[in-house]
């Protein structure tokens, strides 16, 4: 995945240390449910760049981890507004992002044991 011509993002974090903190920053900011293309830190050209050029210090198992947090996250708010305990929870919007976020359908079709 080659960077436009001139961009100099690659050359961001230089040190292990840097790509680290950098790492860091980056599953606290999907933790917390917020995609990849508001991270201020950079763009997702780059940041998939790091995780694709230096997994040891962007480990796969991390970031995984970071992006089911996060889902867990949008979950938890669906569940707290179903049940009452949200004041002004906008079910629509919840309903909107979930089906932005995750692809999420009106109607889903399920084979075999209701999975």
């Amino acid at each position: 995945m080659a960077a436009p011509k001139g961009n100099q993002n690659k050359k961001k974090w230089k040190t292990p240390e840097e790509r680290r903190s950098a790492c860091k920053a980056f599953c606290d900011h999907i933790r917390e449910g917020y995609s990849i293309a508001s991270f201020p830190l950079c763009d997702h050209k780059t940041i998939r760049y790091y995780i694709e050029e230096h997994p040891v210090d962007f480990p796969p198992e991390e970031i995984e981890q970071a992006f089911r947090e996060g889902r867990h996250e949008w979950e938890k708010i669906g569940k707290q507004g179903a049940k009452g305990e949200l004041q002004g929870f906008n079910n629509g919007s919840w309903i909107f992002n979930m089906k932005n976020r995750y692809g999420w359908k009106d109607t889903r079709e399920f084979e075999g044991h209701g999975l």
